[in-house]
């Protein structure tokens, strides 16, 4: 039976799961892996989850799992997200995973979806070298992702060189984060040697000039 649910979750409506609690009342499990079918269901992924948690609400958890899934929903990330948030009251579930998986999210709900998460986060070293490097790897929106980032009013994210090998290749991104860290950068000839190593001559150019190596 627990096959079927996971099938109705994962594709069908919310009538069709209604209609087999009442047909099978409270011998349904609500497993995490019904939830994470449900978050990723591409159509009726809110109204499904909705009666979910209307049935075993307190005894439900939204696990990294399930919210990772709910962003990775190209259809339904935008409200499926912001309802599963609220009805969570464990923010440690906003982890480094989650926050990674939503700013590579393709499309425009990255720059939606993660103010949203940061405002459940009172973690202020959930920004990590992990979060940023695929925030500059988002394809479609890297350079907004990144300034909503950097805005945020945590302690100043620490920068790594690896973070900096990735926005080589995108050079609005490498100006705002040396931008934004300056001075305090230690390893900008390493940065810059790869950039001339992989031939992106702008930033390479741009790294010279900022920074006065000949």
């Amino acid at each position: 039976m627990q096959e079927g649910i996971v099938v109705i979750a994962e594709r069908y409506d919310r009538e069709l799961m209604e209609f087999l609690f009442d047909q099978k009342g409270g011998g349904v499990q609500i497993t995490e892996r019904v939830l994470q079918a449900a978050a990723g269901n591409q159509y009726f992924a809110t109204g499904v989850m909705i009666f979910l948690l209307s049935q075993r609400g307190d005894k439900i958890t939204i696990t990294e799992s399930v919210l990772k899934t709910a962003i990775g929903n190209l259809f339904r990330a935008r409200e499926l997200v912001p309802f599963l948030l609220i009805q969570q009251d464990d923010r440690n579930a906003i982890t480094e995973n989650v926050l990674a998986a939503a700013v590579l999210c393709h499309g425009n709900h990255a720059p939606r979806l993660i103010p949203l998460l940061l405002e459940q986060q009172v973690d202020k070293s959930i920004i990590t070298e992990k979060v940023l490097i695929e925030a500059i790897y988002n394809s479609t929106h890297a350079e907004e992702v990144i300034a909503l980032l950097l805005e945020q009013k945590f302690d100043k994210i620490a920068i790594t060189e690896k973070v900096l090998r990735a926005s080589v290749r995108r050079i609005k991104v490498l100006e705002m984060l040396v931008n934004y860290y300056g001075d305090t950068i230690h390893f900008i000839r390493n940065v810059l040697q790869w950039a001339m190593q992989i031939s992106c001559r702008e930033s390479a150019e741009f790294l010279r000039s900022r920074y006065g190596i000949d």
